[in-house]
């Protein structure tokens, strides 16, 4: 069986803000908990991107 791929005009839209909320809070989980983690907060600038992604991913929302 061959599939082909979709042309542009014919591309399945993803329905992004649905993915994104279903995964919104297991992910903030995900970094609460890794966030008390020294020696993968000590490592290179995670503590900083670690508190960023805490403090932004509840902010973000999605317009229709």
């Amino acid at each position: 069986m061959i599939y082909d791929r979709e042309r542009p005009e014919e591309k399945t839209p993803w329905p992004i803000p649905e993915i994104f909320e279903s995964l919104r809070e297991p992910s903030l989980v995900f970094l609460r908990a890794i966030a008390s983690v020294g020696p993968l907060m000590d490592y290179g600038q995670n503590r900083e991107r670690t508190e960023a992604l805490l403090a932004e991913l509840p902010k973000i929302t999605f317009s229709r």
